[in-house]
């Protein structure tokens, strides 16, 4: 009767316990839409009152700002999309929308003031960027994920176990895909561009850009993880993130200026040009301020990126055990 008694209590004490364990299973879960929706009106607003005081004050270092807070969603849906698995229309469509909806914004406050005859210049030359930084972006995050298994998990309690899905390694037919998505994405772009050499500056930033952040999203996303040395990871990796920027932003100058000469027009404001093309090869002091600048404000995005997605149920961490 005694051991009756103790195995219903325990019983009893297990049915009690069983809510909790699965309350805690789902306090997290993916909230695409409602969160893409939140993060675009944050960061429209934080991009807003930037490019409004970098006409106060006529600063390019609050317009580079304000460009780049308002391209964090982009790079945070090619992450999405380029991390998350198994892929899912569910993920894909809020991420697609939410691309999207980053260009329509980053121009929309980007370009007022910029005469017409620009306009579609620039509407043309920035729809050839964010298509290759989504592209080679793309390339570059699952390039990463199956040599690694860094990604994004839809439950952070499925990691690791059976049932988990588990990104692939990389293959000879992965390798042979992806360079066929980057011939295909070349030649489209060869077509799009009516001027290849007013262009040159978009291709080289967008796909620089877009190579990059596999590489970046993974680093930090592993640093992020350390404790004892988390900081003095993070100011390491802005160091070279700056140095990274100048030396890409001189490259960009470098070959654009040998091959075509190309110079801003009088009458176009420097102020519209994210990445400008007449630094010098050897950074002056103020330069290297504005790129250590970038740098921090670029890993404190990522960072902030990397926390959203844990707040919202799609962790970034290692999909399968290393053998």
């Amino acid at each position: 009767m005694e051991k009756s008694t103790q195995t219903d209590n325990a019983r009893q004490a297990g049915n009690r316990s069983q809510p909790s364990q699965t309350a805690d299973r789902t306090i997290v879960r993916p909230r695409g839409w409602s969160q893409c929706i939140r993060l675009l009106a944050v960061t429209t607003s934080l991009g807003l009152a930037l490019r409004w005081l970098s006409f106060q004050y006529a600063s390019d270092l609050l317009a580079a700002s304000a460009a780049m807070v308002l391209f964090a969603p982009a790079s945070f849906a090619t992450v999405l999309l380029g991390w998350h698995s198994p892929a899912k229309f569910s993920v894909a469509l809020p991420a697609i929308l939410g691309f999207l909806l980053a260009f329509f914004v980053w121009n929309t406050v980007m370009l007022p003031g910029l005469p017409m005859e620009f306009v579609k210049l620039a509407l043309k030359q920035n729809l050839l960027h964010w298509g290759l930084f989504l592209l080679c972006g793309l390339v570059s995050l699952r390039f990463v994920q199956w040599s690694t298994g860094i990604g994004i998990a839809s439950d952070p309690n499925s990691v690791f176990e059976p049932s988990a899905p588990r990104p692939s390694r990389l293959n000879l037919a992965k390798l042979l895909a992806l360079t066929a998505a980057c011939a295909v994405g070349a030649e489209a772009t060869r077509r799009l561009s009516t001027n290849p050499g007013s262009d040159i500056a978009s291709w080289l930033t967008g796909t620089l850009g877009g190579c990059l952040l596999g590489i970046q999203w993974s680093a930090l996303a592993w640093l992020w993880r350390l404790r004892t040395w988390r900081l003095a990871g993070l100011i390491f990796w802005i160091a070279l993130a700056a140095i990274i920027r100048w030396k890409t932003d001189v490259l960009v100058g470098e070959f654009t200026h040998t091959l075509i000469h190309l110079q801003p027009p009088a009458s176009l404001d420097d102020s519209y040009y994210v990445v400008s093309t007449s630094r010098a090869a050897r950074a002056t002091l103020q330069q290297a301020m504005l790129f250590l600048w970038e740098a921090c404000l670029q890993t404190t995005i990522i960072l902030a990126g990397i926390e959203c997605f844990q707040a919202i149920g799609y962790p970034i961490r290692p999909l399968r055990k290393s053998h």
